[in-house]
């Protein structure tokens, strides 16, 4: 019985320990957001038609989430590349901040956070 308490224990704190790493690194993709991108995409997301687009719904923002990290890693059009003014985990922030904000969690093609990992390897490409 003790075994089977220390295991639900250990998994539990576990959890917990995952949740509160995730509300750590949303808060941080919402701060690198607002230093970052607002100013074009604006707070809400929705950018400026015409101009800067939107993130809301965005089939890049949905995508598998490598899309969205070539973008920051490369630019596109008037965005410059962010490649040498973040780090790979800051960019995995803002991505996982911007795939899970405005409702776009709802939409998302797959449901897996992008990693520092995951931006290294874009950038040794």
């Amino acid at each position: 019985m003790r075994k089977k308490q220390n295991h639900f224990f250990y998994i539990a704190f576990s959890l917990l320990l995952t949740q509160t790493t995730l509300a750590e690194d949303w808060a941080e993709g919402f701060d690198l957001f607002m230093n970052n991108c607002s100013e074009c995409h604006q707070r809400s997301g929705r950018g400026i038609k015409g101009i800067y687009p939107t993130l809301i719904k965005s089939e890049i923002v949905t995508g598998n989430g490598l899309d969205i990290a070539q973008v920051l890693i490369i630019g596109r059009g008037e965005m410059p590349s962010f490649a040498d003014a973040m780090t790979a985990k800051e960019m995995a922030q803002i991505i996982n901040y911007i795939r899970h904000a405005w409702g776009n969690d709802k939409n998302l093609k797959t449901n897996v956070n992008v990693s520092a990992d995951n931006i290294l390897q874009l950038l040794q490409k």
